[in-house]
Protein backbone atom coordinates (compact mmCIF):
# COMPACT_ATOMS: atom_id res chain seq x y z
CA UNK A 1 0.00 0.00 0.00
CA UNK A 2 1.52 3.28 -1.08
CA UNK A 3 -1.41 5.66 -0.80
CA UNK A 4 -4.94 6.24 0.39
CA UNK A 5 -7.62 8.63 -0.82
CA UNK A 6 -10.98 9.25 0.85
CA UNK A 7 -13.79 11.24 -0.75
CA UNK A 8 -17.05 12.53 0.75
CA UNK A 9 -19.86 14.29 -1.10
CA UNK A 10 -21.39 17.40 0.46
CA UNK A 11 -24.05 18.80 -1.87
CA UNK A 12 -22.39 19.50 -5.21
CA UNK A 13 -18.91 19.43 -3.68
CA UNK A 14 -16.74 16.34 -3.37
CA UNK A 15 -14.31 16.76 -0.48
CA UNK A 16 -10.99 14.99 -0.08
CA UNK A 17 -11.37 13.62 3.44
CA UNK A 18 -8.11 11.66 3.48
CA UNK A 19 -5.03 11.82 1.28
CA UNK A 20 -2.07 9.83 2.56
CA UNK A 21 0.92 8.99 0.42
CA UNK A 22 4.13 7.14 1.20
CA UNK A 23 7.25 9.26 0.84
CA UNK A 24 8.70 6.39 -1.24
CA UNK A 25 6.40 7.23 -4.16
CA UNK A 26 6.22 11.01 -3.81
CA UNK A 27 7.63 12.85 -6.78
CA UNK A 28 6.88 10.00 -9.21
CA UNK A 29 3.57 11.54 -10.26
CA UNK A 30 1.55 9.04 -8.24
CA UNK A 31 0.04 12.13 -6.60
CA UNK A 32 -1.22 13.36 -9.96
CA UNK A 33 -2.60 9.93 -10.86
CA UNK A 34 -4.51 9.75 -7.56
CA UNK A 35 -5.95 13.24 -8.07
CA UNK A 36 -6.87 12.33 -11.67
CA UNK A 37 -8.81 9.37 -10.27
CA UNK A 38 -10.37 11.59 -7.58
CA UNK A 39 -11.73 13.99 -10.20
CA UNK A 40 -13.13 11.12 -12.28
CA UNK A 41 -14.77 9.60 -9.22
CA UNK A 42 -16.04 13.01 -8.12
CA UNK A 43 -17.85 13.42 -11.45
CA UNK A 44 -19.31 9.90 -11.09
CA UNK A 45 -20.59 10.91 -7.65
CA UNK A 46 -22.41 13.86 -9.23
CA UNK A 47 -20.08 16.53 -7.90
CA UNK A 48 -19.43 19.88 -9.53
CA UNK A 49 -16.16 20.58 -7.72
CA UNK A 50 -13.45 18.76 -5.80
CA UNK A 51 -12.10 20.47 -2.68
CA UNK A 52 -9.06 19.59 -0.60
CA UNK A 53 -8.27 21.27 2.71
CA UNK A 54 -4.64 21.51 3.74
CA UNK A 55 -4.04 20.56 7.37
CA UNK A 56 -0.98 22.44 8.61
CA UNK A 57 1.28 20.06 10.52
CA UNK A 58 5.03 19.76 10.96
CA UNK A 59 5.30 16.89 8.44
CA UNK A 60 2.59 18.00 6.00
CA UNK A 61 4.48 20.68 4.02
CA UNK A 62 4.86 18.39 0.96
CA UNK A 63 1.05 18.25 0.77
CA UNK A 64 0.81 22.05 0.73
CA UNK A 65 3.46 22.21 -2.01
CA UNK A 66 1.59 19.59 -4.05
CA UNK A 67 -1.80 21.28 -3.76
CA UNK A 68 -0.32 24.71 -4.51
CA UNK A 69 1.35 23.32 -7.64
CA UNK A 70 -1.64 21.39 -8.99
CA UNK A 71 -4.74 23.34 -8.00
CA UNK A 72 -5.49 26.75 -9.53
CA UNK A 73 -6.28 29.75 -7.35
CA UNK A 74 -6.08 28.44 -3.79
CA UNK A 75 -8.25 30.08 -1.15
CA UNK A 76 -6.08 30.04 1.96
CA UNK A 77 -5.69 26.39 2.89
CA UNK A 78 -8.57 25.32 0.64
CA UNK A 79 -7.80 24.03 -2.85
CA UNK A 80 -10.45 23.33 -5.46
CA UNK A 81 -10.88 21.80 -8.90
CA UNK A 82 -13.81 22.40 -11.25
CA UNK A 83 -14.95 18.89 -12.16
CA UNK A 84 -16.09 20.09 -15.59
CA UNK A 85 -12.34 20.29 -16.36
CA UNK A 86 -10.27 17.16 -16.93
CA UNK A 87 -7.40 16.66 -14.50
CA UNK A 88 -4.48 15.35 -16.57
CA UNK A 89 -3.22 11.83 -16.02
CA UNK A 90 0.58 11.63 -16.31
CA UNK A 91 1.44 10.11 -19.70
CA UNK A 92 3.59 7.33 -18.22
CA UNK A 93 0.84 6.16 -15.83
CA UNK A 94 -1.82 3.61 -16.75
CA UNK A 95 -4.78 3.24 -14.40
CA UNK A 96 -6.53 -0.11 -14.13
CA UNK A 97 -9.65 0.02 -12.02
Amino acid sequence: LTGLLGLEKEGETVCVSDFVLSCRVMGRQVEEAILHFATQRGRQMGGQSLVAQYAATEKNKPCLDLFARLFPEPNGHSFGWDLAQLFPLPSHVQLQI
